[in-house]
């Protein structure tokens, strides 16, 4: 009777912590989709809405001058997402000239890619090498695990892709009112004159890069600790942790990846892979996301 007393003491002890333990997992999806939403979003609305701007403010450089303004200022794309995604180590060629998968040589196309997706499983196994740390864990809704790094560069990428964007419409609007025949003399040195001083001065240098940098991570930082304080007090620390669980679970599950993606290649293609080119690959795949660990860590100390 008192061993059992003693048991059931220990279980009710040692229950919260597991209760705890399991709650972290779930604390980092969130965590992982709630900075995904949150920097994503509002970086790429700022973006949006400076673009918006500066067509607004071309037009009304036309406008000033009785000028219409042209269909050509228009950007053609949109800066892409604001997130640095780092590749997938089974996203590259692994073709092995023994064993030609068909007549022109490209083992790896858009079918044998669609395939690998499909399959999927060396996610599987880092995803249950992080359950040891984290129970429970999920991929987050964006499907990858992406660490501060990687928004901070996807964001600096964003900008530098929207000052191009900057320049091509000024530049456009330039080439313009050289083959205009009703916008022409001063009419259209006041709209050059105007449209240059609206965006002109956009253009990257080494202070405003570095001043972008720092905004970017200041922003980082404050998005990551809201979300953070979401989380189980005793979860947070394992939550800062998951890039560090990341890679040391890649790591430790090289063979067993290099095995799977093996595998799941000669099943998608009917050919074997280049094992060393693989190996090559892989590896670098798993020191660049170290990498990004180690700079996430700087980002916000």
């Amino acid at each position: 009777m008192v061993l059992r007393l003693v048991v059931l003491a220990i279980a009710v002890i040692l229950l919260p912590a597991a209760c705890v333990n399991s709650q972290c997992g779930v604390d980092a999806v969130k965590y992982l989709d709630c900075v995904d939403e949150k920097y994503t979003a509002t970086v790429g609305h700022k973006i949006q809405d400076a673009l918006r701007k500066a067509q607004e403010t071309i037009s009304r450089c036309f406008a000033a001058n009785s000028c219409e303004t042209p269909p050509l200022i228009r950007p053609r794309g949109e800066p892409r997402a604001h997130r640095r995604k780092r590749a997938s180590a089974k996203i590259g060629p692994l073709k092995n000239e023994e064993h030609p998968a068909n007549t022109n040589g490209e083992i790896f196309n858009e079918q044998t890619a669609k395939c690998l997706e499909k399959k999927n499983g060396e996610g599987n196994i880092l995803l249950q090498c992080v359950r040891k740390e984290l129970p429970k864990f999920e991929y987050p809704k964006s499907g990858i695990i992406l660490l501060a790094s990687d928004y901070v560069g996807g964001g600096i990428d964003g900008k530098s892709q929207q000052n191009s964007i900057f320049a091509n419409m000024a530049e456009l609007s330039k080439k313009y009112l050289e083959i205009s025949t009703t916008c022409t003399g001063e009419k259209a040195s006041r709209i050059h004159k105007c449209i240059y001083d609206a965006l002109g001065s956009k253009k990257n240098d080494s202070l405003d890069e570095a001043a972008g940098i720092s905004k970017m991570k200041s922003f980082w930082c404050d998005v990551s600790s809201g979300c953070l304080a979401k989380s189980n007090a005793a979860c947070q620390e394992k939550v800062k942790s998951l890039g560090s669980f990341v890679c040391e679970c890649l790591k430790k599950e090289k063979q067993a990846l290099m095995d799977k993606l093996s595998k799941d290649y000669e099943e998608c293609t009917g050919s074997k892979p280049d094992t060393s080119a693989l190996d090559t690959q892989l590896g670098h795949e798993i020191r660049a996301a170290c990498l990004s660990y180690e700079k996430s860590v700087a980002v916000c100390s």
